[in-house]
């Protein structure tokens, strides 16, 4: 038989209740320093796509992305207080890949345009504000999503019947008539 453990006590000078207790980093700084990055690209974006197209870069250029800004910094705050241990990295990269999808279809919006009236364009028209307006609600659905399930392992009960919903909402697009 091996005796009962004997508690070390803490070496002199020190208790257990001085000892600061470390939490880990949660890395949302570094989320926020990328978005701000991703959102200077496609500002930067924005602009070549107007001067391309019309030929001068208007004032309100900037409106689109910083309607995108303010949509994804809700997302980001969001993310910081229910999930502040998510990867920094994804979120970002929806925000960039979103705002060139939108920036891309604002400049085919403008390439429809008559050339006379391409500069008085409207800045929240045509199929590039229809993208802000569903990436708006889509960011409202994550959020109340990540308010409503708080542990992601959860829904590892359900993987197989959320991987067969996702096929399926992908392939909805291929059985639906064009416009």
């Amino acid at each position: 038989m091996t005796a009962p453990a004997i508690p070390v006590p803490p070496p002199a000078g020190t208790t257990a209740a001085s000892r600061p207790v470390r939490r880990p980093r949660t890395r949302r700084n570094t989320e926020l320093a990328l978005l701000a990055f991703a959102m200077l690209l496609v500002t930067a974006y924005a602009a070549a796509c107007e001067a391309g197209q019309i030929g001068e870069i208007t004032v309100d250029f900037w409106v689109p992305v910083a309607l995108l800004a303010l949509i994804f910094t809700v997302a980001h705050g969001a993310i910081r207080l229910l999930a502040p241990y998510a990867d920094p990295v994804l979120l970002p990269a929806v925000a960039l890949i979103n705002g060139f999808g939108v920036m891309f279809l604002r400049r085919l919006d403008i390439g429809r345009a008559k050339q006379a009236d391409r500069a008085d364009f409207p800045v929240l028209a045509g199929d590039g504000a229809r993208q802000l307006a569903w990436t708006a609600f889509a960011v409202l659905v994550a959020v109340g999503l990540l308010s409503i399930v708080r542990d992601h392992g959860v829904l590892s009960r359900y993987a197989y019947t959320l991987g067969l919903t996702g096929v399926v909402l992908v392939l909805i697009p291929s059985v639906l008539t064009a416009r």
